[in-house]
């Protein structure tokens, strides 16, 4: 299986992840940073996130089967936006 991982992340505007496959995950071990933009995180299999900080907006969906997102913290200037199969787990979010 294939898995995305990031360790650390800066976008001077917006920010898009997407994997693809079956059940692919996606992993983000330190931070992703936009101040200026958005960010948008979709993944086919578990999202494992850690600080991910957005100017705007966020969007985080996974489309597998029970796939789920665990995330440790959260920052966005505007509207917040999940969607997961299986269960959601953050930390905390302003």
């Amino acid at each position: 299986m294939v898995t995305a991982v990031i360790g650390t992340g800066l976008a001077d505007g917006s920010a898009s992840l997407t994997t693809t496959g079956s059940g692919t995950p996606l992993t983000l071990s330190t931070s992703l940073t936009a101040p200026n933009g958005s960010l948008t995180l979709t993944s086919t299999g578990n999202q494992s996130l850690a600080a991910l900080s957005a100017g705007t907006t966020a969007a985080l969906t996974t489309s597998g089967t029970n796939a789920t997102i665990g995330l440790t913290s959260l920052t966005a200037g505007g509207d917040v936006t999940t969607s997961s199969s299986g269960n959601q787990t953050i930390g905390s979010a302003t």
